[in-house]
């Protein structure tokens, strides 16, 4: 359809596509060319459904979504994948598409209520990112059962320098009941990985893990603390371990 004054609509209603089955109503519009906004539903016949809103300023580069998937039924749609359902919450908002410009900002909010495999069931990860002035947080958590870690990840973005400091504390993983392995295996550690790079000719690493485990049906290993540090440049290149 259309309207005045530059302005744009379409709506559109699909029913029973694919195999699968599901309903779709989406509206779209467009406004003064150049901003775009959209509303979505999707209900999946095999169960589950999807609710979407987003928008984009095409001049300014801003947007925003909200996104929420309730017990969609992975398999039901695509059956070569391993997983089965999975609920989400997805909030973003920012604006600049180019990540080393100071201009450049972003808020992302990720939560995973559940997503389930292979008869096991992984809940309460999220995932929130952030970037405002060359400096860009990223943090992500899962306290389930047989997977708990935090990640904690802290980057300085400019065309001049990138610098990167990410913490990973790691208490329990357990792969057998993840279904990952066959026998028990299970590990626990605590990474910490600092670089930088000025994009040309100097760069720098520094790696280290501490409180390490790896746990068989046999018995448990502690590896000793690992120290890995490397830089180099158009001077010297220095290594130690």
């Amino acid at each position: 359809g259309g309207g005045g004054s530059g302005v744009v609509y379409f709506i559109s209603t699909l029913n029973h596509v694919t195999r699968v089955g599901y309903n779709c109503s989406c509206r779209a519009v467009f406004c003064n060319r150049s901003d775009y906004s959209c509303h979505n539903f999707l209900s999946f016949g095999n169960g589950g459904n999807i609710a979407a809103t987003a928008s984009y300023g095409m001049e300014s580069n801003s947007y925003n979504a909200d996104i929420s998937v309730a017990g969609l039924d992975i398999a039901g749609i695509m059956p070569s994948i391993p997983l089965q359902t999975i609920t989400l919450k997805l909030k973003a908002e920012g604006e600049g598409i180019d990540l080393f410009s100071g201009d450049t900002r972003y808020n992302v909010e990720l939560g995973i209520d559940t997503v389930s495999y292979d008869k096991y069931k992984l809940n309460d990860i999220a995932l929130t990112a952030s970037q405002e002035n060359h400096l860009s947080d990223i943090e992500i958590k899962s306290n389930a059962e047989y997977l708990k870690f935090l990640i904690k990840a802290r980057t300085t973005l400019d065309s001049t320098f990138v610098s990167n400091s990410t913490e990973i504390e790691l208490p329990k993983a357990d792969f057998m009941m993840l279904r990952l392995t066959d026998a028990e295996l299970g590990t626990a550690l605590n990474l910490k990985l600092e670089a930088s790079t000025d994009m040309k000719e100097k760069h720098a690493v520094k790696l280290s893990g501490r409180e390490m485990k790896l746990i068989t049906a046999q018995r448990t290993f502690t590896p000793a603390d690992i120290e890995i540090d490397l830089s180099t440049s158009p001077q010297y290149s220095y290594i130690k371990a």
